[in-house]
């Protein structure tokens, strides 16, 4: 089974009970790269996940490098899904 690099969007509960662990659970993510508006809260997070990647990021096209990843996963708040997809979507990536 081939390894999908994901970038986690959204640092918040949902992202560390809930998407962190199905990732883990499943065994075919490698959660490369958290993303969160408030950067403090997304390296946290990526600490917690084992020491991905974090960044101070909105949206795909604020992460200094989309080739490191394949999927996005969407744990922001319900009123920022669109935005974050559809920069996804426009960058080539998956979404989950």
């Amino acid at each position: 089974m081939r390894t999908v690099r994901l970038a986690l969007f959204g640092a918040g509960w949902a992202a560390g009970a809930r998407h962190v662990p199905a990732m883990r659970a499943h065994g075919g993510f490698e959660l490369v790269a958290v993303a969160d508006v408030h950067g403090e809260r997304a390296a946290a997070l990526a600490r917690s996940a084992g020491g991905a990647g974090h960044h101070a990021a909105a949206g795909v096209e604020d992460l200094p490098d989309s080739d490191a990843f394949d999927a996005v996963a969407c744990a922001t708040p319900p009123a920022t899904h669109a935005a974050v997809v559809e920069g996804a979507l426009r960058a080539g990536k998956h979404v989950l």
